[in-house]
């Protein structure tokens, strides 16, 4: 036995014949619980340390359309209105005479499907898109009356235009049977306006990181009618993973009327679902849920219209 073992050995029975063998054991025993102690603690440390790590992952996002690449985008539209009018009683009975009475329910269905094909690249980083309706339903029901369809405008309709580096959309036709200088214009307009599919931040975000995209737009309806609105939309990002992020908005907008003879105004809010596909840099699919009510002034006559509409957006990448 090696000298320095033979005196630490002398020296622990030296100490257990003067405190006692029962105090020796319960020397050791302490010393165990403290090394147990400070074990657990550094495992405790190092879970934190883990956690705390995980949870400033942060990842950076951005709209890209992929070149040479097919994008088929569905979207389904559920709205139920109910209009309510403020006028005498005789023009009450008037309007009940023509089959208009109130309060009045319409319901809305539409159904659409926009397949949306990219070309190669170019010298400027922009890439050419087409863009074609292939479906556009809408049916609407007036109570339990079904209501002629306001047309298929948009259905074949087909408009090109390119993407630049940052996923902003930009129009240069738009053709159709159907299709007027007046709805060529509005399109144009609207596209260029609304501006980017989703204005993410330039810096990383992380889990419970929220940025505004806030979009202004007006466009002349018909006879001189012009509609202002702004769509306000906050994003939370919830969780993400190597394929997905999963966000939750909330959406505010306001809409302004001005015509001749009467005026509306509108705001509402709603909120929503989003599921943003990480690797090929495109919205994956978008439901929303949004309220709004609406004071309609036309001539003598006073309405108020409160809408809910439901929507669900989903893209298939071909």
């Amino acid at each position: 036995m090696p000298q320095e073992i033979i005196k630490d050995h002398c020296f622990l029975v030296q100490r257990a014949g003067v405190i006692g063998i029962d105090k020796l054991i319960f020397i050791f025993q302490k010393q165990s619980v403290k090394n147990i102690v400070m074990k657990n603690a550094m495992v405790v440390f190092l879970l934190l340390v883990v956690t705390v790590t995980f949870a400033q992952k942060s990842i950076k996002l951005k709209v890209v359309y992929t070149p040479d690449h097919q994008y088929n985008l569905e979207s389904k539209n559920v709205s139920n209105m109910i209009i309510d009018t403020q006028v005498d009683d005789a023009t009450k009975e008037q309007l009940k005479a023509s089959g208009m009475s109130f309060p009045m329910k319409i319901n809305m269905d539409q159904d659409m499907s926009v397949l949306m094909k990219t070309g190669l690249i170019n010298e400027k980083k922009e890439v050419p898109v087409m863009i074609e309706y292939t479906k556009y339903d809408v049916k609407q029901m007036m109570g339990e009356k079904e209501m002629p369809s306001p047309g298929n405008v948009l259905k074949g309709m087909k408009a090109s235009g390119w993407a630049d580096s940052n996923g902003k959309l930009h129009l240069e036709s738009v053709e159709g049977e159907a299709v007027t200088d007046e709805i060529r214009k509005l399109m144009m307009s609207m596209v260029d306006q609304l501006g980017t599919q989703i204005a993410f931040p330039e810096k990383p975000i992380k889990a419970g990181d929220e940025f505004t995209q806030e979009v202004p737009f007006a466009m002349p309806i018909q006879g001189g009618i012009e509609l202002k609105m702004i769509i306000k939309t906050v994003y939370k990002l919830i969780s993400f993973n190597s394929e997905n992020a999963l966000f939750d908005t909330i959406v505010t907008m306001t809409m302004d009327i001005s015509m001749d003879k009467g005026s509306m105004t509108a705001e509402g809010a709603g909120k929503g679902k989003m599921i943003f596909d990480i690797k090929k840099s495109f919205m994956a699919t978008y439901d929303s849920n949004i309220d709004m009510t609406m004071k309609m002034k036309m001539g003598p006559m006073d309405m108020d219209i409160k809408s809910t509409t439901e929507s669900t957006m989903k893209v298939t990448q071909l």
